[in-house]
């Protein structure tokens, strides 16, 4: 599944050898042994972030975007819920330039998407995404996650 506006699928082909690269990687057995941390992906300019956490009330966290990255998010155990919206119109609450990364309230609407073991979803620069959310409100979850940043 990817999750992206219609120009953005215009715009980027989400199956370039970048993407096929960070997709083989993703699929690896011996993705559920990595310790959380930082990983080079060989092969691809993209870095993977191995990440382990409980999920969150949704609004206990803010949507974020990134100028000059992609995201995929891939969960490798647990639930949890993103919220996506478009970016435009959204309000920026902070901004780091060091880390590209943006944050804003909510918006009036958003949608959410359900990641389990397995799934995965892939944000545009152009698409706000509010990761780390419960499934279901009120029951938190462990999970074992790995956030791939894909250059533009």
């Amino acid at each position: 599944m990817f999750a992206a506006g219609i120009d953005a699928a215009e715009r980027y082909d989400y199956r370039d050898d970048e993407f096929k690269t960070v997709y083989a990687w993703l699929r690896d057995p011996a993705l559920a042994t990595l310790e959380p941390g930082t990983y080079p992906i060989e092969g691809s300019h993209s870095v993977a972030y191995v990440q382990e956490y409980d999920t969150r009330e949704a609004d206990e966290g803010r949507f974020e975007t990134h100028d000059h990255f992609f995201d995929v998010h891939y969960v490798i155990s647990g639930r949890e819920r993103v919220y996506l919206c478009k970016r435009d119109g959204l309000v920026l609450h902070e901004r780091d330039d060091d880390t590209d990364l943006s944050l804003y309230d909510d918006p009036a609407i958003d949608g959410g998407l359900l990641l389990e073991a397995g799934s995965f979803v892939v944000v545009a620069p152009e698409d706000a995404h509010k990761p780390r959310c419960s499934a279901r409100p009120g029951n938190r979850e462990h999970v074992r996650k790995v956030v791939v940043k894909v250059p533009v």
